[in-house]
């Protein structure tokens, strides 16, 4: 029996905990920007609130682990949607009261350091014995590719200003996190993260159901990330059994096969029974492509490094070099798939997945230059030419973190935001357990209304509303016109800015439930039942004296 290692002294395990906490100093920062205000959410991008809406539906709306859209209206939308993730956000959320933005964050960051940690474990794996593997981790978690350089030098083609525009050929201005260690930013990436390190941590250590357990846990949360990984497992397993003769690969192989088979019944035949879930899922079939000079600037640079990195050791068959080129391959055909077929989000398989196995692939290579350069060139030239290509190999976040901050800018907002008036309603509403349509002009109050309370707003999520244009219009005609419809007899309450009484509003048919210095909270008359009076003593929310901001980055209202 062999002797257990030593474990491992307290001092080392310190300063490794310390430098994961170090890699995730600029999104500690970002998060810091955003919250400093009263009124911060701790959303920083349009989707985050989204995924707590749907965990609370489960409970608010569903009554089973399926839920129904927080963003379908109807009384009788179908629950046909489960992941696991979202459900225990929900549990935080409805069963334990904890606020949505401080639980999404505190996830994200729990499993940020958890991803860290275990992306430090792969790099020490790869590298074990280099003196350099602290500076090659962080070059691990913030490196990227030549975008931004990339487009200073269009600029200067160009005759625009050397700095206009750094963010351009970077998907989104970056919120697609090309390379890796940024997707620990969005919480919900975190975990999908998380798992996939862990994962590729156990193949390297070649605990193989495990890493199969782990990507059938992505599988149940994410529908990209989830396929992207089974068939990056799948095929590393035909790759073991073909050309490594290792026949325990087939069983994985078949395991994975069935999980495979089970994702694409519930998604492809279990979720097309809904003809709600068909008209989401067209306006989903998004072309989100990556441009081929992006896919050049971004992967290029580092898959030089993986190329002569393979070219020393694809002779021998280990998963140090065969996995890491199976996941870039498969990683590669998802997000270009816009090749082969109609594209569907193919942007959505990059995340950091294509880029991340070129990178474990070029370690070795990179530690060995590392150590020639140490005990060949003079201190200063070592120094000059790390610095020089550390600053460029980092260049695509300096710039993504410098806007994201909104260094330079005159004004920057970054995120949602409630004003106390606002927490005040849903709170109260939270209290009374309303339930029923939420109609708020308010666009970001809408949204998020499906977050913080078991309301079902009329119209919330952009992608994730049936019939949006219809609805607005609707809003629109009612709101600014004065002019009503059918649609409005679905209401059951009505949130609006005491400044911005809207067009159509009618006063007999509403009585007031709540009233704030900024927001009033109407319940519609019923027809066959008159109005309750409303007593003297209503109470006013504490925030009434609080000074009016604007929701979210840009309303007004």
């Amino acid at each position: 029996m062999n002797a257990l290692p030593p474990l491992r002294p307290n001092r080392v395990v310190g300063q490794e905990i310390l430098l994961v906490l170090l890699s995730m100093l600029p999104i500690y920062a970002v998060y810091a920007s955003h919250l400093w205000r009263a009124d911060a959410t701790g959303f920083i991008q349009y989707d985050m609130p989204y995924y707590v809406a749907n965990g609370r539906e489960v409970f608010d709306r569903g009554g089973t682990l399926l839920h129904a859209s927080p963003y379908d209206p109807d009384p009788h939308a179908p629950a046909i949607y489960f992941h696991w993730l979202t459900f225990a956000l929900g549990v935080g959320v409805t069963q334990l009261g904890i606020d949505p933005g401080v639980l999404y964050v505190s996830v994200g960051l729990v499993a940020g350091l958890v991803g860290g940690w275990l992306t430090l474990k792969i790099v020490q794996h790869l590298v074990p014995n280099s003196v350099d593997q602290y500076l090659l981790f962080l070059l691990t978690m913030w490196g990227g590719g030549l975008m931004v350089a990339g487009k200073m030098a269009a600029n200067v083609v160009s005759g625009e200003p050397l700095l206009a525009k750094l963010l351009a050929f970077d998907p989104a201005d970056g919120w697609w996190f090309m390379d890796w260690g940024r997707n620990f930013l969005y919480p919900t990436e975190s975990v999908y993260h998380a798992l996939v390190a862990g994962a590729w941590l156990c193949v390297l250590r070649g605990r193989n159901w495990t890493a199969v357990g782990l990507v059938t846990l992505l599988a149940a949360t994410h529908p990209f990330s989830g396929l992207q990984h089974l068939l990056v497992l799948g095929s590393w397993n035909l790759v073991q059994l073909v050309k490594g003769r290792q026949i325990a690969a087939l069983w994985r192989g078949l395991t994975l096969t069935a999980v495979l088979a089970a994702f694409l019944g519930y998604y492809f035949v279990f979720l097309e029974q809904s003809a709600t879930h068909r008209e989401l899922r067209q306006l989903w079939s998004l072309a989100w492509i990556v441009p081929n000079h992006t896919l050049m600037l971004a992967y290029g640079p580092i898959a030089i490094f993986a190329a002569w990195q393979w070219s020393k050791s694809k002779d021998e068959f280990k998963p140090e070099t065969w996995f890491f080129a199976t996941a870039f391959v498969v990683s590669l055909l998802l997000a270009k798939h816009d090749w082969f077929v109609n594209p569907r989000q193919p942007v959505h398989f990059t995340r950091g997945y294509v880029w991340l196995p070129l990178m474990l692939l070029s370690l070795p290579l990179l530690a060995s230059g590392l150590q020639y350069m140490r005990e060949r060139w003079p201190n200063w030239q070592r120094l000059a030419v790390l610095g020089s290509c550390g600053f460029l190999a980092v260049s695509d976040n300096l710039a993504f973190y410098a806007d994201t901050l909104g260094l330079g800018k005159e004004k920057s907002s970054l995120g949602l935001y409630l004003p106390p008036q606002a927490r005040d309603m849903f709170a109260w509403m939270n209290s009374e357990q309303l339930q029923g349509v939420l109609l708020a002009p308010n666009e970001d109050l809408s949204y998020l209304s499906a977050t913080y309370t078991a309301v079902r707003p009329y119209y919330g999520h952009r992608f994730n509303t049936p019939d949006l244009p219809r609805r607005w219009n609707e809003l629109d005609a009612w709101n600014l016109k004065g002019k009503s419809g059918p649609w409005l007899n679905t209401i059951d309450y009505l949130l609006i800015a005491l400044k911005e009484r809207p067009q159509g509003f009618r006063a007999e048919d509403w009585h007031l439930l709540r009233e704030n210095n900024r927001y009033a909270l109407y319940e519609r008359v019923k027809s066959n039942s008159p109005a309750p009076a409303i007593p003297s003593n209503q109470p006013v929310s504490k925030a009434a004296d609080e000074p009016i901001d604007a929701i979210g980055s840009s309303s007004t209202n």
